[in-house]
C-alpha cells in the first residue's frame, strides 16, 4: 500500500557533490531570477553541471526549496506524487495528508489530481525542484501530471526542472512569451576560460600554465564533466595538455551515455562520428539504415553532445571529444575494414558533389592515397601532390 511506501532520504534531499563548487556569477543570477518566476528549466548533456549549478544557488535562495530528484519508479504519476509529498513535507511539515490518504485507496488520476492541486493552493511560497527530469520524459502519464501542475501553480509557487532533455510540457513555450520562464541550455553551461581557470584552481587546487589552459578549453568545449575527469588524471597520472583524454572520460561515457541509449540510435552515433559536419545526405550514405532526419532531430532534441551550425539548415557536429569516443568504440566494435570502408564510402560521396577538402581527409583515412591526389588537384593544382601536401 502507499501509505507503507518508503521515500529514500537521497529522493529529497539535495545531493552532495565531491569536490567544492564553483560558484558561477553569471549564471547565478539568471538562476535566481528563474526561481522568482513560475519556471526554470535546465536542459544540458551529461555532464553540464546542472545539479552542481543548482546546489550552488541554495544558499542564496530567498524561498524554501522542496528538492525531488526523478528515477524510472516515477514514471507511475502515483509513485510521484507520493514522493512529491514527501519532497515538501521537508519545507512543510505535514503537508499533504489528504493526498497520501487517497494514494491508499487507489485513487484515480482525477481524483489524485484534485487532492495534489488543492493541497498546492496551500503551500506557502516555495520552490520545487524536479532534477533528472529526462528519466520520465517518455511516460506520458506523469508528464501530464507535471504539466497539468505547471499549469495550476499558484503564483506562489516556483517549479524547477533539471534533466538532460528538454521537458515536453507545451507551457513553456508561452510562459516564455509571458515572461514566465527562464531556460538555460547547454551553450550556457559550458565553462568559459576564466571558468575553467577557476574550477580547476579551486577544485583541484591546479594552477596550470595559460597554454595548457587554452587548450583544454578548447578541447573539452567547456564541457565540467571532461575537465573534471581531465583534472583527475592530470593530478593521479601527471597527464600534460597533450593527453586530455583520460581513460576515466571514456568509461564516463560509456556508461553515463552510450548504455543508456536503443541499439538504432547507438549505431548510428557510431557511424556518423566519422564525419566533421553532419548533414542528411551525408549521414544516409554512412548510415543508410537510418532515416536521417528522424535520427539527427532526435538526437538533438536528446541532447547528445550534437551542435547545430546552420539555423536553417540541418548541419551539425558532433562535441569533439564525444566524437573522439565514438570513433574509437567504432573501431573496437567493427574493426579497421569496416572503418575503411565508411570513410571510402563518404570520400566518393563528398568528391561527387563537390566538397573536395572534406573528401580528401575520408581519401586518406581510407588510406586511398591516389584518390587523395586525384581529389586534391583543384584544391592545389600540380603544384602540390596529396602526398606531400599531407606529410
Amino acid at each position: 500500500m502507499t501509505s507503507a511506501l518508503h521515500i529514500p532520504t537521497a529522493k529529497i534531499t539535495p545531493p552532495r557533490i565531491g569536490v567544492p563548487l564553483l560558484r558561477r556569477d553569471r549564471l547565478l543570477s539568471e538562476v535566481q531570477r528563474g526561481m522568482s518566476c513560475k519556471l526554470l528549466v535546465i536542459s544540458a548533456e551529461a555532464g553540464y553541471g546542472k545539479t552542481s549549478l543548482l546546489l550552488s544557488a541554495l544558499p542564496d535562495a530567498p524561498l524554501p526549496v522542496a528538492w525531488l530528484t526523478l528515477d524510472e519508479s516515477d514514471a507511475d504519476p502515483h509513485l510521484f506524487s507520493a514522493a512529491l509529498v514527501a519532497a515538501l513535507r521537508v519545507v512543510v511539515q505535514d503537508f499533504g495528508s489528504q493526498v497520501l490518504d487517497i494514494l491508499t485507496s487507489g485513487p484515480t488520476l482525477l481524483e489524485l489530481r484534485r487532492a495534489l492541486f488543492s493541497a498546492l493552493d496551500a503551500l506557502p511560497e516555495t520552490v520545487i525542484v524536479l532534477d533528472d527530469f529526462h528519466t520520465v520524459a517518455n511516460h506520458p502519464e506523469t508528464v501530464r501530471l507535471v504539466q497539468e501542475v505547471l499549469a495550476s501553480l499558484p503564483p506562489s509557487l516556483h517549479l524547477v526542472i533539471a534533466g538532460r532533455t528538454p521537458p515536453p510540457l507545451p507551457s513553456i513555450a508561452r510562459l516564455l512569451v509571458q515572461g514566465q520562464a527562464v531556460v538555460l541550455h547547454s551553450n550556457k553551461l559550458r565553462f568559459s576560460d576564466s571558468e575553467t581557470a577557476a574550477f580547476l584552481r579551486t577544485s583541484h587546487g591546479l594552477d596550470l600554465a595559460e597554454p595548457v589552459l587554452r587548450r583544454l578549453a578548447q578541447r573539452t568545449e567547456g564541457w565540467p564533466a571532461a575537465l573534471q575527469l581531465i583534472a583527475l588524471g592530470v593530478r593521479t597520472r601527471g597527464l600534460t595538455d597533450a593527453d586530455v583524454t583520460p581513460p576515466e572520460l571514456y568509461a564516463y561515457l560509456a556508461s553515463a551515455v552510450l548504455k543508456a541509449l536503443d541499439a538504432e540510435i547507438r549505431g548510428f552515433l557510431l557511424r556518423t562520428a566519422i564525419l566533421t559536419e553532419l548533414w542528411p545526405s551525408i549521414c544516409r550514405v554512412v548510415a543508410p539504415e537510418a532515416d536521417p532526419e528522424t535520427m539527427l532531430a532526435e538526437i538533438e532534441r536528446r541532447n547528445l553532445f550534437l551542435y547545430r551550425l546552420d539555423d536553417v539548415e540541418p548541419r551539425y557536429r558532433y562535441h569533439h571529444l564525444f566524437a573522439e569516443f565514438l570513433r574509437r568504440r567504432l573501431q573496437e566494435e567493427s574493426g579497421a575494414a569496416a572503418v575503411t570502408r565508411l570513410h571510402g564510402d563518404a570520400a566518393r560521396h563528398l568528391e561527387s558533389v563537390g566538397i573536395l577538402d572534406e573528401a580528401v581527409r575520408h581519401y586518406f583515412a581510407a588510406g586511398a592515397l591516389d584518390e587523395a591526389e586525384r581529389a586534391m588537384k583543384p584544391l592545389h593544382g600540380d603544384r602540390l601532390t596529396a602526398r606531400l601536401a599531407y606529410t
